[in-house]
């Protein structure tokens, strides 16, 4: 009796019992009928399945017997399909792109090197010798150019140059020294002068210098005796005093249109007056300021704007 378990069948593994030693195709025969297997792939075509043993593919050949008394084996379909995108045309056309050799170039001359060999070898020495010469004529045109700039190279007869240049810095230094000598004549000149002078002059400066040193502290009482009685006479009441001047503006006149109409009916002054008194911020142009006292035309105090009112 043998016992075979097969897996990778829909129905999970199966256990199949033979009392003599089975071959390959009596085991897909018996699964084939335990399963409903189509009669068309165990006619003979054992090419659609493979078996494995152990990780093992065992072949497919009717005649193969299987000894062991108790196996296992995994059943295994077979993938249709042919080659994977045109691989061979591909290597094809890389063959036709290099270039053939032909049986001659295979052939070996008297030393033993192959023909296409001996082929490469003279192609190489011929490069070489071709960019040996590229670099000889590159370096002769190199010092062609060299010598052709050297023999044209002009050289300047400077020396009609130099004695000009050479005089004229001498005329230039022989000026400055006796600049620098008159100079110094006119400087102790000056100084001899200068000294006799202010020897004469000495008592005179003196008596000049004692007498504004006493109209000075004079002048320097009198100015802080008048700054000190304007301070005591400044109060803070002196800007309303000024503001009491001017009479309250009336802006519900039929005159008053727009802020430029107050600019022409009253002065700068007469306009910040009115504004400190109301409370109004009095800083800026005069178009500023009357149209600060435009805006309130009309409206209650609570209604005015906060921007405008200052903060004392």
């Amino acid at each position: 009796m043998h016992h075979i378990f097969v897996n990778g069948l829909p129905s999970g593994q199966q256990h199949v019992e033979f009392i003599n030693t089975p071959s390959f195709n009596d085991i897909l025969t018996k699964i084939g009928q335990r399963n409903a297997i189509d009669d068309a792939l165990l006619k003979n075509e054992f090419c659609h399945f493979f078996a494995i043993q152990n990780g093992k593919v065992i072949s497919n050949d009717t005649n193969n017997k299987f000894v062991d008394n108790s196996i296992q084996l995994q059943l295994c379909f077979r993938l249709c399909g042919g080659k994977q995108g045109a691989f061979g045309q591909t290597v094809k056309n890389q063959k036709s792109t290099g270039k053939k050799i032909t049986t001659l170039d295979h052939c070996r001359d008297l030393s033993g090197k192959r023909v296409f060999a001996v082929k490469i070898d003279q192609k190489v020495r011929d490069w070489n010798t071709k960019q040996a010469g590229q670099h000889l004529d590159a370096r002769a045109e190199l010092e062609k150019k060299k010598k052709k700039l050297t023999d044209n190279f002009y050289k300047p007869n400077l020396s009609s140059f130099d004695n000009q240049a050479q005089k004229a810095s001498n005329s230039v230094r022989n000026a400055i020294q006796s600049g620098l000598k008159r100079k110094g004549k006119l400087d102790s000149d000056q100084e001899e002068d200068q000294d006799s002078d202010l020897e004469d002059d000495s008592d005179k400066n003196e008596a000049i210098q004692a007498k504004e040193s006493i109209v000075r502290q004079k002048l320097v009482g009198i100015e802080k005796s008048q700054i000190n009685s304007q301070h005591q006479e400044q109060t803070p009441s002196s800007d309303k005093k000024q503001n009491e001047q001017y009479q309250s503006i009336d802006l519900n006149k039929a005159e008053i249109t727009s802020p430029s109409s107050i600019l022409t009916l009253y002065s700068r002054l007469h306009i910040r007056a009115e504004l400190q008194r109301l409370g109004i911020k009095a800083g800026g142009k005069d178009i500023e300021l009357a149209q600060r006292l435009f805006s309130i035309r009309g409206l209650p105090r609570e209604r005015w704007d906060r921007k405008i009112l200052s903060k004392t």
